[in-house]
């Protein structure tokens, strides 16, 4: 069955949240901050259940709709039967707009800003936030420098699991690059292990340091998960590029 790209709707939101729970369930970066239920710690009792994680990001994307100009939510929708299998967040960082507001998220003292109300007050998940999406930001500033430079970013990227192999992220992903592609300018990304084989079949490439080596962003998150240091809290992410075509 073919699949369209279609904006996202406020009244998608719910599904959008569901869509990630199922896709990010075992992401030890995504329980660090306090997006998906964390029910297996041996440290710690996750005192939310998932439906109030679920209420949480539902009401922080409701709250924060269409606030920022540079982000473009997709959806990937089943053309017979209406069903969103699939979501991607673009932000398009352009022009002097663009460039304040990429300088903003990277900044060290957004993070706090950028909590969900739901997870403030929760020390732990606050922590784990300001921990985890600190580290991609320190890479994204030495990546495109202190002012920053026009690219499109692909945030967040998240399909059902069972309406995998269906083709929905090639085309998410295809559509930012073709916005860049149209602006002349390059499209950057984080890849998990599982989607580093995606990307690089999409046109992405592993950026390389001064040395010639892949840059590679490794951390351990178990001090947010309380699972034990098991292998899924070593998060393993791989910045990627791709030149506008």
């Amino acid at each position: 069955m073919p699949l369209a790209v279609q904006p996202l709707t406020l009244q998608d939101i719910p599904r959008l949240v569901e869509i990630s729970f199922l896709s990010l369930s075992q992401s030890g970066f995504f329980r660090s901050v306090g997006k998906i239920p964390n029910p297996d710690s041996i440290a710690f009792i996750d005192l939310l259940s998932p439906s109030e994680r679920k209420d949480i990001q539902i009401a922080h994307l409701t709250e924060t709709w269409g606030k920022d100009p540079t982000l473009k939510i997709l959806k990937a929708v089943d053309v017979e039967t209406g069903e969103m299998v699939a979501f991607a967040m673009w932000h398009i960082f352009k022009g002097r707009e663009g460039l304040e507001i990429w300088q903003k998220m990277v900044g060290s003292g957004e993070l706090e800003r950028s909590v969900p109300k739901g997870i403030l007050g929760r020390e732990r998940e606050v922590r784990g936030w300001a921990f985890c999406w600190g580290k991609l930001n320190v890479v994204r500033r030495e990546l495109f420098g202190p002012s920053g430079r026009e690219h499109c970013l692909l945030k967040l990227l998240c399909t059902d699991p069972t309406h995998e192999r269906r083709g929905a992220g090639s085309l998410l992903v295809q559509w930012g690059c073709d916005i860049a592609d149209a602006a002349k300018i390059e499209s950057y990304l984080e890849a998990s292990k599982k989607g580093y084989p995606v990307y690089l079949r999409e046109g992405f490439e592993a950026v390389v340091l001064r040395d010639g080596k892949e840059s590679v962003i490794q951390f351990d998150v178990s001090q947010f998960t309380g699972r034990g240091g098991t292998e899924g809290d070593i998060v393993t992410i791989r910045p990627m590029v791709r030149k506008a075509r």
